[in-house]
């Protein structure tokens, strides 16, 4: 929407008249004031009632609006009548309790009867602005959600002022608005050494034994990015020396395995579950090939900043004498964002131009071509670890949003919404298998600690004449606890880039 925005503040008012609306500025809305201003109160702003007034697109917009309205009024009053004899008790005993009453009761009369009335108001709102609706959509604009106008969206014109900014003017830029400056990390803070048996993985790596996870996250990111054998085909080495850096970071980047290493050496994970590289890769980066499909996935972007999902990493938190955190968030937070609004505008610029071709047929035999070539195109990608998988994701994607923006004239379901319930459907069952997906990595690191207290608290003394061996001679192979806590973190990375995909 800020894509949109921008973009629309830069339009000719000749082209798009709804545009006006906007001149004002970020931020700023129009509202309406329940105090006129020669009286010297303070106005009120609509804005600051518990009720919404902003502009319904149409009908189903407006009922929408309308019985949220309603629904603040009815429990709101109802609070209030509950609410206000129970604070009056507490100050003023029986008369307070008949006091906060009478007030209650008015209280929430006023409440409920302002829901409803604004329910109404914007309910008929809606419903005048359908025709206005139908008419602008057949028109081909499009509804601002943020400023309640509809506008023309140009492609071109957005990836045109997006895609030519780089991230170097646009750090820069945020630069110049903050307080965070060149340097200003934890370089020059001597950390607490480590004490470690071999060096090989953070010499593959390029990291030193005391380093943080992020500056391991970042490493691999950039050692992996560099070494993938796609990009260095005249390297008969090349596959050997990738393996060697998913190898490093898969053990350097999990506590338990990183201690077993730093205590013993490669013989200390031998044993530990190791993915193929180039899996590991595709997982938390996506294959290159996808590349034009789905851009770099989020997860990616967050490891290129040395940063973990959501949280503050170790690095931010050695800053905090120095630097304002809240800053260093921000920073890192608008980069992202920076960087996923040229990732949407870059694929849809490279969607468009592969519907270029097909627009451009002109007959079945032009039109058969382009099918083959698609289905070519699938072919390859399909070969790829877990292609299979994302290349049902993104043709989910493709097919549910083509029969949104279609409607009545690809069918009656997706005309009166039923397809947006099933993506709500959709949508809520991934969260639910990431949310399991890490609901089990937790269960096991819990299973395992329960499991070496009771193996601490019932350890035999040597010699006690048990033969415990042949017992366990006996029994079945068992998983090993780091190999289901690895399969874990595997289900949860694929879930969480089909999340990112599919958002």
């Amino acid at each position: 929407q800020e894509n949109k925005k921008a973009l629309l503040l830069d339009a000719d008012g000749d082209k798009n008249p709804t545009v006006s609306a906007l001149s004002k500025g970020k931020g700023e809305k129009e509202t309406s004031s329940l105090a006129p201003s020669e009286t010297g109160s303070e106005n009120v702003s609509l804005d600051d009632l518990p009720f919404s007034f902003r502009r319904p697109k149409d009908a189903t917009a407006g009922f929408s609006s309308g019985l949220k309205n309603m629904a603040k009024g009815i429990f709101g009053g109802a609070a209030a009548v509950v609410a206000a004899p129970v604070i009056g008790a507490q100050e003023g005993g029986a008369v307070g309790f008949a006091t906060g009453l009478g007030k209650g009761i008015v209280a929430g009369a006023a409440l409920a009867t302002t829901g409803v009335c604004t329910g109404m108001y914007q309910m008929g709102r809606g419903i005048a602005n359908s025709a206005e609706a139908m008419k602008e959509q057949k028109e081909g604009k499009e509804w601002d959600e943020e400023n309640r106008v509809w506008y023309f969206y140009s492609l071109p014109e957005e990836a045109e002022r997006v895609l030519n900014e780089t991230e170097e003017e646009y750090i820069a830029k945020i630069k110049s608005k903050s307080k965070l400056k060149d340097g200003a990390n934890d370089a020059g803070k001597k950390r607490p050494g480590r004490k470690v048996k071999e060096l090989e993985y953070y010499e593959v790596l390029g990291v030193e034994p005391n380093a943080t996870p992020g500056e391991i996250k970042k490493a691999y990111y950039l050692k992996a990015r560099r070494l993938h054998p796609d990009k260095n085909k005249d390297d008969p080495n090349a596959n050997e020396k990738f393996q060697k850096v998913g190898a490093a970071y898969q053990v350097l980047s999990d506590e338990g395995l990183r201690a077993k290493y730093d205590q013993l050496g490669a013989q200390g994970v031998d044993d530990a579950p190791i993915l193929d590289s180039g899996a590991f890769f595709n997982l938390i980066f996506g294959s290159e090939k996808f590349e034009p499909l789905v851009g770099e996935l989020q997860l990616a972007m967050m490891m290129s900043l040395g940063a973990e999902q959501g949280l503050m990493t170790e690095s931010f938190m050695e800053q905090s004498e120095s630097l304002d955190l809240e800053q260093v968030l921000d920073k890192n937070s608008m980069i992202l964002q920076y960087r996923q609004s040229k990732r949407e505008v870059q694929l849809a610029k490279n969607l468009a131009e592969k519907l270029a071709d097909f627009v451009s047929c002109t007959n079945k035999e032009d039109e058969k071509v382009f099918e083959e070539k698609v289905h070519a195109e699938a072919k390859e990608l399909g070969k790829d670890p877990l292609g299979q998988s994302l290349l049902n994701t993104i043709g989910y994607v493709y097919v549910e949003q083509a029969q949104s923006f279609l409607g009545f004239s690809h069918s009656l379901y997706a005309g009166i919404g039923l397809n947006a319930v099933e993506r709500k459907r959709h949508v809520a069952a991934t969260n639910i298998r990431l949310a399991k997906s890490m609901y089990g990595i937790y269960k096991v690191s819990k299973n395992v600690e329960k499991k070496k207290a009771n193996e601490k608290k019932n350890k035999k003394p040597e010699g006690s004449g048990e033969d415990s061996g042949s017992q366990q001679e006996d029994k079945p192979a068992e998983m090993s606890p780091d190999q289901e806590i690895f399969l874990k973190m595997i289900d949860t990375f694929f879930n969480m880039s089909v999340i990112d995909i599919e958002s």
